[in-house]
């Protein structure tokens, strides 16, 4: 299937699947959606709309030391301990279904650490191979962890959370500059190089990978497996990195590539989508901002931490709201937690 990374659908969204995952993809959300109501999700019947938290791990010990990171496992640094912390207090109150972290340690760390100031009384347990199960045959260690953390959900006394690694949170590979300071591999390579390895689309720093090749996984996991469950009225919450990220507030919030290429999102600052499933005369099915989490959301701490090309509003108030002029009343919105 060909990449459809550059392929914009209308004129400023980003296609960031093939036609074929696409296809899947909106076949998997109606299908979903019309089993909404028969006790899918948390609340059944009553509830159409789901919550999604993305939030990137706090500070690692490598951007501490202004490293390249990328796919290696490094663990928080004491300051992305705090901003864990933080963070999670943001969104205290919500209820989650589920906890989709990364394979690396920092994202996971960063989902333990902020569901501790969770006041739902949820406590998160790791289950072994991901949302889909164990898909490796003879991998018999790994199915007997993840049967036992089912058992435990069944019999705990208190709430367990289930929490999901996977590889296709993953942040991008830099490949061969990871481990070297920014400053040596500009010395080395030069500004402009190192920044069309870190901000173009389909360029690949050496043995790494292109922005492209981490929407394809990132975007396609979350198109594949959690749009479908938001369909279903789960709450969500998502822990995972910079790139991975990026993409898949891109795909959400529809943005062109330069925008989503200027993207920056800042270490262990949790931004709230909510999806609904129901479409009406005045607003098609999709993500779109839940007013009334008013007191979860406040607008940026910095100008540079989201940044928008100049056709777009960016609205600071007790909610923040990106509106697409073009799109009318299928505006994409977010809350800014």
């Amino acid at each position: 299937a060909a990449r459809a990374m550059c392929n914009f659908v209308g004129e400023n969204s980003v296609a960031w699947l093939s036609a074929e995952e696409q296809e899947e993809a909106s076949k998997q959300k109606r299908e979903a959606a019309a089993t909404a109501g028969d006790g899918g999700g948390r609340n059944g019947a009553e509830k159409k709309t789901g919550r999604v938290v993305l939030m990137r791990h706090g500070e690692s010990m490598f951007n501490e030391l202004n490293l390249f990171t990328g796919d290696a496992d490094i663990p928080l640094s004491e300051k992305g301990v705090i901003e864990a912390l933080a963070g999670g207090r943001a969104f205290d109150t919500v209820d989650f279904d589920i906890i989709v972290c990364s394979r690396l340690n920092r994202s996971r760390q960063t989902a333990m650490l902020a569901l501790t100031q969770s006041k739902t009384g949820s406590v998160p347990i790791h289950v072994r191979g991901g949302i889909g199960g164990v898909r490796k045959e003879g991998d018999d260690n790994r199915r007997q962890l993840r049967e036992t953390a089912i058992e435990a959900m069944d019999k705990a006394s208190c709430p367990l959370l289930p929490l999901y690694s996977e590889p296709a949170l993953n942040e991008r590979s830099y490949g061969s500059l990871q481990g070297m300071n920014k400053a040596d591999a500009v010395n080395l390579y030069g500004a402009h190089q190192v920044n069309v390895w870190r901000r173009s689309s389909s360029v690949r720093p050496p043995g790494g990978e292109s922005m492209v090749d981490t929407a394809e996984r990132a975007v396609g996991f979350f198109v594949r497996e959690i749009e479908p469950r938001l369909a279903m009225g789960q709450n969500i919450l998502i822990s995972a990195h910079g790139n991975s990220l990026r993409t898949i507030i891109a795909h959400i919030m529809k943005l062109t590539e330069e925008e989503a290429l200027r993207l920056n999102v800042v270490t262990a600052q949790p931004y709230m989508f909510t999806y609904d499933s129901q479409s009406t005369d005045d607003k098609p099915a999709g993500f779109l901002l839940e007013s009334e989490l008013s007191s979860c959301s406040w607008p940026p701490k910095t100008s540079d931490q989201l940044v928008w090309a100049a056709d777009r509003e960016w609205a600071h108030g007790p909610t923040s709201r990106w509106v697409a002029p073009e799109a009318g009343k299928k505006s994409a919105d977010v809350d800014v937690l």
